[in-house]
């Protein structure tokens, strides 16, 4: 029988995130796309240059003893690996907090967690805050909206599924407002399981018989697999850096000539 663990509607798990930062940022939404893109239209105008990276918020229970690794810290090293690309400077989360400790700002980060862990919604007042205490011209926030790993016993006809959502928000600290965003949904299966025909499909058997057939050639992609094909979809996606003009150095002053001699007018004795 299918195993469903960690299981979540796609349509449900992306709704209520998506509906949250839309009125979180003030902004209008964007028009529906096949990825729910939204990119601020003066965003080059923010100049932003230094991004710091919010903690990875779970809309989905999972049981973290079935995981080979915990999933924020396998999206947290995916999604900064994608983003790094782009251009901006970059903080982690711990180098966000240490940051934000050091300007007097960990309250506001308290508050900025914790919204976006219970409701995916960041706080205008306090993205203002953070902003004030230059602590980072913005922070971006990955939020896990499906977490799924279905796997299929070795006697039913189907194939087992890997499937996970994310959606990251780009705010701003100077108005609060979003400046992009983008959801992904990726999924990957494993071999197709025919019980009836000895042997399963995409999986060559063994000449001492059909050991094939066993859980673990029926397994989909692992978690990594299938989060390392997102974040392929985050470099590609994820705004570039504004360019920012060099600094023009102002030209020296011309040398002043060096003062004329004094005209010896002394008169020489003779000799």
């Amino acid at each position: 029988m299918l195993s469903t663990h960690r299981k979540l509607s796609a349509a449900a798990a992306l709704s209520i995130p998506i509906a949250l930062a839309v009125l979180a940022s003030g902004a209008p939404a964007a028009k529906k796309s096949k990825t729910e893109r939204f990119l601020h239209k003066d965003f080059a105008s923010y100049g932003v240059q230094s991004v710091g990276l919010m903690p990875v918020a779970m809309l989905v229970q999972v049981n973290r003893r079935e995981q080979d690794e915990e999933p924020t810290d396998l999206v947290r090293r995916h999604v900064e690996r994608a983003v790094g690309p782009s251009g901006f400077k970059f903080m982690d989360e711990r180098g966000l907090r240490a940051v934000a400790k050091a300007a007097g700002a960990a309250e506001t980060m308290d508050a900025l967690e914790g919204s976006w862990r219970k409701s995916g919604e960041l706080d205008t007042t306090a993205l203002k805050a953070l902003g004030a205490a230059k602590v980072a011209d913005a922070v971006l926030a990955t939020m896990v909206t499906t977490w799924n790993r279905a796997t299929i016993d070795p006697g039913v006809a189907g194939q087992s599924i890997t499937e996970v959502g994310l959606l990251l928000s780009l705010y701003s600290t100077r108005t609060g407002e979003l400046l992009w965003r983008d959801m992904y949904l990726e999924k990957g299966e494993g071999p197709y399981n025919n019980p009836g025909s000895g042997y399963v499909t995409g999986v060559q058997g063994s000449s001492l018989g059909n050991t094939a057939r066993t859980s673990t050639a029926l397994d989909p992609p692992t978690y990594d697999e299938i989060v390392s094909k997102v974040d392929k979809k985050i470099e590609k996606t994820f705004p570039a850096a504004p360019k920012v003009a060099p600094k023009t150095v102002p030209a020296a002053p011309p040398a002043a000539p060096p003062p004329a001699a004094a005209p010896d007018s002394a008169a020489k004795p003779g000799s």
